[in-house]
């Protein structure tokens, strides 16, 4: 695992002992399924043409051209007749065809920088590319996790209000055959069935409030959930504040990515600079003309031509330096993302981390309530069989023991998207290290697979020459795309 942390995921059964649905299951079907996830990969793969499309520029393009023609004209009454003097079977007309065939070799030999700037620009958009991807993972995981926490809140929300439902409706019973031995008042009875009607009620609308969490759950994982496992621990969070800005920092492909895009804005400030400068093309030309028809190879005749050109850039009305100035602009505002962007980290981080430590504490003290709330119960039963509480007692400690069971379900909830939400934000939110698979998407693989698999000898030197024009470019970035699948 990246990180050294993963989710403990284990295998868990139902009362009946059929498998239930696990979050390892919701994540792996979002992964391979999400349409927002497969929409970004594509969006990728468009990126890395881009990649692929720049370098082929420092090659040669190699082109045949084939053109034939046919001329008919015809002749004047005086140009026949003048014609027919010394030719008497001319025709009215005249005709001719020709053919030619040339073979056209061009290649750069010099931009001025401006091929190397927007190759170093397109590996910049590619890994910007790379780490959208990881951002929109990111979102699609953690809507599933919320997807799937949401559902199982809502069950175990229905499954309390179920027996607690049977416990009134035992009360009830009990009330109504202690009324008929005259231990207690027909005001008891009807206390008893006010709470379990306003319980049927509550517990209503708790099934169909599980019924609209399935139906969200269908949209983010892709099919409709059966019995949910319960959740998984989430393993790994760093300890401190400050390891988890540090890793924010790092990891979080949103700042990544602004960091890569301010890098490609910058290699244009280059690319732009390059139409001040002087550039250089070579082209050789080898063909053959002559007659269509009748053809005969001797008749053809055949040249090769190569020209040289050199291109310096005098004047341009403004039109190089404005675009210049645009670039360095354009790379300013970037910049200023990157600094907006880390403070939004910085805070958002900061935030959820207060965030989490306050939903553990409220899942510690909702456990102590419940139990407390269970000693109380059982106790105030044990007293209403003796006679010394009331059905209303009895009534108002079933109540407070099932509000308290449902604020636990809800605070371990909300501490668990705490937890999720802070790996989110720090980029640590991944398949890779939410489950154990083999089937991860190969983003850095494609580009590879579409890369050219030939390239001319003299390409990699012109591609140094061309790049001195260029100087390196300092940055927090990765290394380039290429170095390695």
């Amino acid at each position: 695992m990246k990180y050294g942390w993963i989710v403990l995921l284990l295998a868990s059964l139902t009362a009946n002992g059929t498998r239930a649905e696990t979050l390892q299951d919701a994540l792996i079907a979002a992964y391979k399924t999400n349409p927002d996830l497969q929409a970004q990969r594509a969006r990728l793969r468009v990126t890395d043409e881009t990649y692929v499309q720049t370098l082929s520029q420092f090659g040669p393009t190699v082109s045949y051209q084939i053109q034939s023609t046919y001329d008919r004209d015809h002749l004047s009454k005086s140009a026949r007749n003048q014609a027919r003097a010394s030719t008497p079977n001319l025709p009215d007309y005249s005709e001719q065809n020709s053919y030619s065939g040339q073979l056209v070799i061009s290649q750069p030999l010099y931009t001025g920088g401006r091929l190397s700037a927007d190759l170093k620009a397109a590996d910049a958009q590619v890994r910007a590319g790379r780490e959208a991807l990881r951002t929109t993972e990111a979102n699609v995981l953690y809507s599933t996790i919320l997807a799937y926490a949401d559902l199982l809140r809502d069950q175990e929300d229905a499954d309390i209000r179920k027996l607690n439902l049977d416990m009134l409706q035992h009360q009830v019973d009990e009330a109504q055959a202690r009324q008929k031995a005259g231990e207690v008042t027909r005001t008891d009875v009807a206390q008893a069935q006010a709470q379990l009607a306003s319980e049927e009620a509550l517990y209503q609308a708790a099934l169909g409030q599980v019924d609209i969490d399935a139906t969200n759950y269908a949209a983010t994982v892709g099919y409709q959930p059966g019995r949910l496992a319960p959740l998984p621990e989430l393993v790994g969070t760093p300890t401190s504040l400050e390891k988890v800005l540090a890793a924010g920092e790092r990891d979080n492909p949103d700042l990544q990515q602004a960091l890569f895009v301010e890098e490609e804005s910058h290699a244009k400030i280059y690319s732009a600079r390059s139409a001040l400068r002087p550039s250089a093309s070579l082209q050789i030309q080898d063909g053959e003309q002559g007659p269509l028809a009748p053809f005969d190879n001797r008749d053809l005749n055949r040249g090769l031509g190569v020209t040289a050109s050199v291109v310096i850039p005098l004047y341009s009305n403004g039109l190089a330096r404005s675009q210049t100035r645009q670039a360095i602009d354009q790379d300013a505002a970037d910049a200023m993302t990157v600094d907006e962007v880390r403070r939004t980290v910085i805070k958002n981080l900061s935030t959820l981390w207060v965030q989490r430590r306050v939903a553990l504490a409220a899942v510690d003290t909702q456990a102590r309530q419940v139990e407390a709330a269970k000693i109380a119960f059982e106790g105030m039963r044990k007293e209403y069989t003796a006679g010394e509480r009331s059905t209303l007692d009895v009534l108002v400690a079933e109540e407070t023991l099932r509000d308290a069971e449902l604020a636990l379900v809800s605070a371990r909830h909300d501490a668990y998207m705490a937890g999720a939400a802070l790996l989110q934000n720090m980029g640590w939110l991944e398949i890779r290290n939410l489950v154990v698979t083999d089937d991860l998407y190969p983003a850095t693989a494609h580009l590879h697979a579409i890369m050219p698999k030939i390239r001319v000898p003299w390409q990699t030197p012109l591609q140094k020459l061309d790049s001195t024009s260029v100087p390196k470019i300092q940055t927090m970035a990765a290394p380039s795309v290429i170095t390695k699948p």
